[in-house]
């Protein structure tokens, strides 16, 4: 009889050991699954942030494309309010011409001439004032890091802008 009982104690032992085993190794994996978890919440949250940069910059971006398209539509109402000015300067110098002959002629081609040189060098002004050089020296120096080596990111945080742009100018200077 003592050795049945010496067996079943035994047996207890080994099972009581055995769930020891198995609930270290319940354990270890769950901190592992922990870990994971944990890994991919930072993954997303920092997804998420590029996200929400990338959304501010084509917000800013949107804003300037709208600022630009504006721009340009108060310059072409300018220049077709100063060409309707011009040909009604042109028409009331034609009905002068007629009344004049051939001299009238010469005059209003000159004239006609005149303006339109005028223009061209007026266009010439406000299209040199108003647009500067296309590439600053912020974009000429990320074109620089950029043929240096740097990464988008590595880019981005040194010049203190965001990947997107970075992404757009070094896009745009292919």
């Amino acid at each position: 009889m003592t050795d049945f009982h010496i067996g079943v104690m035994l047996a207890g032992m080994v099972l009581i050991l055995v769930s020891f085993l198995w609930t270290f190794y319940d354990r270890k994996k769950s901190l592992d699954d922990v870990r994971k978890i944990e890994g991919e919440r930072e993954e997303l949250s920092r997804i998420v942030t590029d996200a929400e940069i990338m959304v501010e910059e084509l917000n800013r971006f949107s804003d300037y494309v709208v600022s630009r398209v504006d721009e340009k539509s108060r310059e072409t109402m300018d220049i077709i309010k100063n060409m309707e000015l011009k040909a009604k300067e042109a028409n009331q110098g034609e009905n002068e011409s007629c009344k004049s002959g051939k001299d009238g002629d010469k005059k209003i081609e000159d004239k006609a001439v005149h303006i339109l040189k005028e223009n061209l060098r007026r266009r010439e002004r406000k299209r040199q004032e108003k647009e500067p050089d296309k590439i600053n020296n912020r974009h000429k120096e990320v074109i620089g890091l950029a043929e240096k080596g740097f990464s988008e990111t590595e880019i981005a945080k040194k010049m203190g802008m965001g990947k997107g742009e970075v992404q757009l100018i070094l896009g745009i200077n292919r």
